[in-house]
């Protein structure tokens, strides 16, 4: 026998805030590549972009970071500057130059205004040189996917 009522959950749906919606909504909808060759600072970023319900690939040299990019096409790279294979600003140039349109946001030790100046040359949307606010860097990851065409 069955019951033809339709059933009401006991629990009211948690109430979100708009911002958090879109996130949720929008982040599936999101790729985001981590490019560093230190292990560890690769694996907290993409543990910190995981927890932010983000979808993650992950290249550990800038050589690696041009392939995942041009046959994945994330939004979003997050590419360190000192990495072998090629470094940071090489792999931005490259990535330009074959045409990926998503943001590039540098994030490295390399903390002079030259190599900002270079790196913002070669096509990155932004620069954070450390030591520097790691949460203003994921803040501005997040505000960037929110305002991303879909």
């Amino acid at each position: 026998m069955s019951d033809s009522k339709s059933r009401e959950p006991s629990d009211p749906a948690p109430k979100i805030t708009t911002r958090q919606w879109l996130l949720e909504r929008m982040v599936w909808s999101r790729l985001v590549l981590v490019a560093d060759d230190d292990r560890n600072m690769r694996q907290s970023a993409v543990r910190t972009l995981l927890d932010k319900g983000l979808a993650v690939i992950e290249a550990e040299d800038g050589g690696g970071a041009v392939a995942m990019a041009m046959r994945y096409s994330p939004c979003l790279i997050v590419m360190n500057g000192l990495m072998p294979v090629c470094d940071g600003i090489e792999a931005t140039a490259r990535l330009r130059a074959n045409g990926y349109g998503g943001l590039i946001f540098m994030d490295t030790a390399w903390d002079r205004n030259e190599i900002a100046a270079r790196a913002f040359a070669a096509g990155v949307d932004a620069y954070y040189g450390r030591p520097h606010d790691t949460q203003r860097l994921y803040d501005d990851i997040e505000n960037a996917l929110l305002q991303a065409p879909l």
